[in-house]
Order: structure tokens, then sequence, then C-alpha cells
């Protein structure tokens, strides 16, 4: 969440580097060395031409529409959430009094 940290809806390579490779890291588990290169390849391809997302220069990418931006952050908001709410729920369980 880079760019909402920052207020930007530019994005530099080695931020778009970090954010793939994760993404890649944790799609990848179980798989060969050939497959995860040949799934992070396709994911740096789909970044790159993507409608959505385009080049300001050489290192730098951007949101075409600042729309774009806050639909994504608004995504992550609510998956954060209902992660949250998954986990204070099964916390919540787990003090409840057994019933007799």
């Amino acid at each position: 969440m880079p760019l909402l940290q920052t207020g930007s809806i530019e994005l530099g390579h080695a931020d778009i580097v970090e954010a793939v490779t994760d993404f890649a890291q944790a799609k990848a588990k179980g798989k060969k060395p050939a497959e995860r290169t040949l799934l992070l390849n396709r994911i740096v391809t789909d970044t790159r031409v993507c409608s959505f997302i385009s080049n300001t220069d050489e290192s730098t990418f951007r949101f075409t529409h600042k729309s774009f931006f806050e639909f994504f952050v608004a995504h992550a908001i609510i998956r954060n959430l209902t992660k949250y709410r998954s986990f204070r729920r099964s916390q919540n369980s787990e003090n409840l009094p057994e019933k007799s």
C-alpha cells in the first residue's frame, strides 16, 4: 500500500518489483523454479500492458485515472477489514464459555 501511504498515484519501478515479487512468491509456493519464473514474467508483462497503468518514464508507473487508484485502495481496505473481522470472530469464539 505504498500509494496510500504516500498519497500518490505513481509507483517507482522498485515498488512494482517488490509488490509483484511478494504476490508471485505467494502464488508460486510449491511450484517448480521454471513455473515460478514463468509466473513472475507473466505478472510483470500484465503490469506493463495493463490499460489502467501507464509508464510516465522508464522507472515510474501511474494509474491512468485517480478513480482506479481509489478502487484498489478501497479493495485493499475491504480485504483487510474482512480478515480482521474473521480474526476477531475466531478470537471471540475461543473465549466463549462452554455450554453445559
